[in-house]
């Protein structure tokens, strides 16, 4: 049988064949078989894991990979025992990979060193070739050190696939017509569209799993079955169904059954501290609120629900999510008997999943816009020292997408702890000036504000 896990928002992931999977939420977190494992923190704050792996080892589930925030990283990082460390340096896109027992680190461009995971002991640094696409995978039966490049699966020859992984008689990697292919006999196209960073692990069993990141799609797809089941799927170039997963149709009908919206309740719930001027008992003015809520958001995926196919007749109290597959999510936001803050999924006793073609329960539609006509906010300034080691607009922007963070969850670390206060130090009045500025303008007029400083002049003549 085939079983398929999509995580919406998952930008990086790794799977084990015992049926455990690992995916990066950029900036956030690791979800771990859906439970949140937080990201490490290095020298330059909390780190985004790249390009990760993982493996079932010993009852646990470990995970490795290079760490990076903005254009900085502390090295290759290890999740084992219930902690993260650092065990070495980092070189390369893969720079980690897992054998049954080690953990292979790319530590430069002709060097690696492995990490024994029975003993927690590093070998000394091996001279070897390997590129800047670091390694791929671990194979004895490939490569007499164990070690596939990079470098050497992206095609198109041998098997005209690209960043492939070859394990004995199956050839998984990027299609060049179209997505994830396996080769096996002939090309079957195990997912369309958008597919990148794809990992492929086989054992004895003939028991498979596949990790694919769709970045388009801002999600990351796992896929466990048998190798006969590969068969199942469509052969390249062939209008054939998908076949049956977990008894329901494959991967476009799969992710119809998987929710894509993240939970904006706690967004909700600030728009309606701010905006006390809005009446959220009256029908028409509460959706303000719904606008208010989707320009904080800024994402282009959330909208409102409309009864016309032309965006007209919105509805007042309901937020909806464009999913990928074309179809809309729809969440109940506002309370009709207390105007309190909900995230209620939006089904009926004909639909329990919330998931609605166009038509079929109004139409998704972008807000309406707000704030175009409100009085401009008074540029940031304080003579007393406001914003001191501007280096970059990267590290402006860095720091303005910290301070959205914050400002979603203002009851939740303190800025220091969230590490706002590095590489730009700001104080406590410019700090709250610049939240303000960062809930209704755009990281652009932050920087053109930062640029008049004496302070960026003096460092950027």
């Amino acid at each position: 049988m085939i079983k398929q896990h999509i995580e919406p928002n998952g930008w990086y992931g790794d799977a084990t064949l015992e049926g455990d999977y690992v995916s990066l939420h950029r900036d956030s977190h690791i979800s771990v078989n859906g439970l949140r494992l937080e990201l490490p923190v290095g020298q330059y704050g909390k780190e985004n894991v790249l390009f990760l792996v993982c493996l079932k080892f010993q009852g646990q589930i470990l995970i490795a990979g290079q760490g990076q925030i903005g254009d900085n990283g502390s090295g290759n990082w290890l999740y084992k025992d219930g902690e993260w460390k650092i065990v070495s340096g980092s070189f390369a896109t893969f720079s980690c990979a897992f054998s049954s027992t080690f953990l292979y680190l790319v530590c430069g461009n002709n060097q690696y060193i492995i990490y024994d995971l029975l003993t927690d002991s590093l070998s000394a640094p091996i001279n070897r070739q390997i590129g800047s696409n670091g390694i791929r995978y671990i194979d004895f039966a490939q490569s007499p050190d164990g070690i596939v490049t990079g470098d050497s699966t992206y095609g198109p020859q041998p098997y005209n696939i690209s960043q492939w992984t070859q394990k004995s008689d199956i050839v998984i990697g990027q299609s060049y017509i179209d997505g994830c292919v396996a080769l096996y006999g002939q090309y079957y196209k195990l997912e369309p569209g958008d597919t990148q960073f794809i990992r492929f692990k086989r054992d004895n069993n003939n028991q498979i799993c596949i990790s694919i990141v769709k970045m388009l799609e801002n999600s990351t797809v796992f896929y466990w079955m048998d190798v006969a089941d590969i068969k199942q799927f469509p052969v390249e170039g062939y209008n054939k169904p998908f076949p049956l997963i977990n008894g329901t149709k494959g991967p476009v009908h799969q992710m119809q059954m998987e929710l894509q919206a993240p939970n904006l309740i706690e967004t909700v719930k600030r728009m309606m501290r701010i905006h006390t001027e809005i009446n959220l008992l009256d029908d028409d003015e509460r959706g303000i609120l719904l606008d208010w809520v989707i320009k904080a958001e800024g994402r282009s995926q959330l909208g409102r629900k409309a009864k016309n196919k032309d965006g007209s007749n919105k509805n007042t109290d309901a937020l909806t999510w464009l999913r990928t597959d074309g179809k809309f999510e729809i969440y109940d936001v506002i309370s009709g008997s207390d105007g309190s803050a909900t995230w209620d999924l939006g089904t009926s006793p004909t639909n329990s999943s919330g998931i609605w073609s166009p038509g079929e329960n109004g139409y998704w539609t972008p807000g309406n816009p707000v704030g175009i006509n409100q009085p401009d906010i008074p540029p940031i300034s304080n003579p007393n020292v406001p914003i001191i080691k501007i280096k970059s607009e990267a590290e402006v922007r860095e720091v303005f997408h910290k301070l959205l963070e914050f400002y979603n969850n203002p009851e939740g670390l303190n800025r220091h702890e969230r590490g706002i206060e590095s590489p730009i130090e700001i104080n406590d009045e410019a700090f709250l000036n610049w939240i303000t500025l960062a809930l209704v303008e755009d990281v652009d007029k932050v920087i053109e504000q930062i640029k008049t400083f004496p302070e960026y002049k003096e460092q950027h003549p």
